[in-house]
């Protein structure tokens, strides 16, 4: 199990209801049990360049766990959930601030985009 220790959400004022869509979930990391509490945090480099000047000529990925590929497997007791990365492009800002659209030109045979949300975006320069 998790302790949380708490939770930040983008400005209820200034998003609506959309200020759910982004969390920061920070917790115990002391009190993590097993493995999981000797998981070291991915070392990403910020990039040099500034990605709004490349944004029309970059490819991004987009990484997930689709509904489709996740399920739970009782006769194992596990949760499996299979990894997909889409290949995406830019097209613009949205209303809201910081926020971006992209376009999925050959998406995966998936019912839905489901398991998506809060999933990391990467411009691939």
């Amino acid at each position: 199990m998790f302790e949380l220790i708490d939770v930040f959400y983008m400005p209820l004022e200034a998003y609506g209801e959309d200020h759910f869509d982004i969390a920061v979930v920070e917790l115990n990391l002391q009190k993590l049990e097993g493995d999981l509490g000797e998981t070291p945090n991915l070392p990403l480099d910020h990039s040099e360049r500034d990605w709004m000047s490349y944004r029309e000529i970059s490819p991004f990925r987009v990484l997930g766990f689709p509904n489709d590929h996740t399920y739970v497997d009782y006769d194992c007791g596990e949760v499996v959930e299979g990894l997909v990365t889409l290949e995406a492009n830019y097209i613009g800002p949205t209303e809201s601030p910081w926020t971006h659209q992209l376009t999925v030109p050959t998406p995966p045979p998936l019912s839905t985009f489901s398991g998506f949300s809060g999933g990391p975006v990467f411009a691939i320069s």
